[in-house]
């Protein structure tokens, strides 16, 4: 379950994989969704979590201008093909 704490948001990639995975998006590798996390500002580290330390990826909390930003949105017309 993601958490939020000091402006980051902290997430395992195994969640997000599943996540993406249910929503049938599997057009990125794990290294690819790596990159795509440094891309955006984030990044690795490890937090203690109920007493386990846990490998977790982060990515700013409240910096959403650039993660909206930061994809290209497409041209979509109005026009019916009838």
């Amino acid at each position: 379950m993601p958490f939020t704490e000091d402006n980051k948001t902290y997430f395992k990639m195994s969640a997000l994989e599943e996540y993406l995975r249910k929503k049938k998006f599997n057009d990125f590798t794990t290294t690819q969704m790596a990159a795509r996390i440094r891309q955006l500002g984030g990044g690795d580290t490890r937090k203690k979590v109920r007493g386990k330390t846990v490998y977790v990826w982060w990515l700013p909390a409240d910096d959403r201008e650039v993660l909206e930003g930061s994809l290209a949105t497409p041209e979509v017309s109005e026009e019916i093909p009838f």
